[in-house]
């Protein structure tokens, strides 16, 4: 109740505040001249209400038509769906009176699952092959209960109206830029004086709301993403009300968000050696009541659906779906660690303690997983069940990295607005103060201070290589995916960030595109006995990702691999490929950005040793 509290108070805050400052502006403009605030201010906001309105009422039809052309879909009716969920989606549908007309199935194994429409009468519900796939009955109903919420809550409402702000916001920006660059054209009465105090005053006043406008344009994007995941948490809160089981949506995130899958194994493992009365010790400890639980049964492999993200979030919370292993193939101890609710909090001690985490969720529309969960554990408490995993937020890692996180982020993110900003401002600034002689030095000590900047540029572009691609050969020893997820040791795994890459080669089966279904999506999702993540293949040239995307993968999708790059979280686990080797087509797909992030690198230290000794030599 409180979150969804918040979520309508931010939403009306920010309605209340534009229609206030557009009235103020309005009356204003009335006053001053009634063709500048048609012309100058209320069109540019009415067509941005226009525009809005369009979207909402197009963007259906559109998804609809995109499902159709660029994703690998079909469509079914929902008593088409198995058994288990056709009879759920019919009693709330009664229940809660909304109505979905058909599902559509994305043939891909990537598991996501996401809704779209107008209002409850028109919603459509989207799933893909993966969850089907990798998922238990309980597991899948309590994914499709979460988006059954977004229907019932109608987040497709609530979440046009917070996005559409920013965009008013810009809209308002955009009119007092209009109306500030006219102004000057309107006299105010016949004293001179006066008519100057007045339009000084005017310019004071739009120059005033134009700066307002937009800050609160960037603002009003963080509180609208802070809207979205208000609704995701609600959606999770349905889902745990309605299934009355909030550890079947636990269960489905881990697998989502973290590739658990190891844990159905171990389950079947014990419900069948209950029946047997045959528990091996390594059942008999803290942890046995979480696998008492017993085994939901998977599906039949003849229908196969699911998912739990909005689509464009499918590619961002993805390492995510493995078929159970034998428990033969492991040693007990290994087996205890993958899937226990301790190996569980490991992979989740990267949201909440790596600075990184609290960044990018305040960019995201969902929240992070770690939070869910322990949200679930809250609600498995009132429900006088045991949290499936109490250990979230209790372990933390060996040490803080908030000082790695102020490194990346400027050498991911600053570095090359440092570049950019010296190139076109500071060397020609530079340059032209010492050939005027406005600073007291000569133009040869111009260039050879403006060649000693870009030799530090240089060398910091080499750091920033050597941090986002670390050295890697084939040499390197595969790592399993669960390893890397779980890794809390100092200098591991557990360091990677969106910008901090680590070393990796990791061998699986390529199951899916990291985009579910999409046919344009050059990224791919490999699967080892462990987990699943995404695999990001970049090329140096974006038309060629097109043509990967479309000519290559369908080529490779199903066969078996070896990648060796870079680990990231972001928070999502995803190996970067530097190369990639497919056995069975006997080929070799290649990456360049680690190469051509060192030519950069040599540029700008051959640009600097350049400028330098052209100095040394003109003085």
């Amino acid at each position: 109740m409180k979150m969804a509290l918040r979520g309508i108070l931010t939403v009306g805050m920010m309605w209340g505040f534009f229609f206030a400052i557009g009235m103020a502006i309005t009356s204003v403009l009335l006053v001053i001249d009634p063709s500048l605030a048609a012309f100058g201010f209320l069109l540019p906001v009415g067509f941005s209400l226009l525009f809005l309105l369009l979207q909402f009422i197009l963007s259906p039809f559109i998804m609809d038509l995109m499902l159709r052309w660029l994703y690998q879909a079909r469509w079914i009716t929902p008593k088409q769906l198995p058994p288990h969920l056709a009879q759920f989606i019919e009693e709330k549908q009664h229940e809660l009176g909304f109505s979905i007309k058909r599902v559509t199935i994305i043939e891909d194994l990537n598991p996501n699952a996401f809704t779209y429409g107008h209002f409850r009468k028109n919603a459509r519900l989207v799933i893909t092959q993966g969850i089907f796939e990798y998922l238990d009955e309980d597991e899948q109903k309590a994914v499709i209960a979460h988006e059954l919420g977004h229907i019932a809550n109608l987040d497709f409402v609530w979440v046009t109206l917070a996005y559409a702000i920013p965009t008013l916001f810009y809209a308002l920006y955009l009119g007092s830029r209009e109306v500030l660059s006219n102004i000057q054209n309107f006299s105010v009465g016949s004293d001179d004086d006066a008519g100057d105090a007045t339009i000084g005053a005017m310019i004071a006043f739009f120059a005033a709301v134009m700066v307002i406008s937009l800050v609160v344009y960037y603002i009003g994007r963080f509180l609208a993403l802070f809207v979205s995941r208000s609704r995701e948490y609600l959606a999770d809160d349905f889902s745990a009300f309605h299934t009355k089981q909030p550890a079947a949506l636990s269960d489905a995130l881990v697998k989502i968000a973290y590739g658990m899958f190891v844990v159905e194994s171990k389950r079947k493992a014990f419900k069948e050696k209950k029946k047997n009365n045959d528990l091996p010790a390594e059942f008999n400890s803290k942890e046995s009541n979480y696998f008492q639980k017993g085994a939901r049964p998977a599906i039949i492999k003849a229908f196969n659906p699911l998912g739990i993200f909005d689509i464009k979030m499918s590619r961002s919370l993805a390492l995510s779906a493995i078929s159970a292993i034998p428990l033969s193939s492991t040693s007990d101890a290994e087996a205890q660690e993958m899937v226990s609710p301790r190996a569980v909090a490991k992979a989740a001690a990267w949201d909440l303690y790596n600075p990184w985490g609290l960044f990018l969720e305040l960019q995201s529309t969902h929240p992070l997983p770690a939070k869910r969960l322990k949200r679930l554990n809250e609600h498995a408490e009132k429900l006088g069940q045991e949290p499936p995993y109490p250990e979230i937020g209790q372990l933390r890692p060996p040490e803080s990295l908030w000082d790695e996180f102020f490194v990346d982020l400027f050498f991911g993110y600053g570095l090359s607005f440092v570049i950019l900003f010296t190139v076109i401002l500071l060397a020609p600034a530079i340059y032209t103060a010492a050939k005027l002689r406005v600073i007291a030095m000569s133009t040869s000590q111009a260039i050879m201070i403006i060649g000693a900047i870009f030799l530090v540029l240089g060398i910091a572009w080499w750091y920033r290589k050597t941090i986002r691609y670390p050295k890697i050969t084939r040499k390197h020893p595969r790592v399993r995916l669960i390893d890397a997820l779980t890794d809390l040791t100092k200098d591991g795994y557990y360091e990677a960030s969106p910008v901090r890459g680590k070393a990796i080669c990791v061998e699986g089966k390529l199951i899916g595109r990291g985009i579910a279904g999409y046919i344009f999506s050059e990224d791919l999702m490999i699967k080892d006995e462990t987990g699943v993540a995404i695999v990001d293949y970049q090329a140096l040239i974006s038309i060629w990702n097109w043509y990967f995307a479309w000519k290559r993968i369908p080529e490779i999708l199903g066969q078996d691999a070896i990648i060796w790059g870079w680990y990231y979280r972001t928070p999502y686990p995803v190996v970067k490929v530097w190369r990639m080797w497919v056995p069975s087509r006997n080929r070799y797909f290649k990456n360049w950005w680690a190469g051509a992030n060192t030519v950069i690198a040599l540029i700008l230290l051959g640009i600097g040793l350049s400028l330098m000794a052209f100095g040394i030599f003109l003085g």
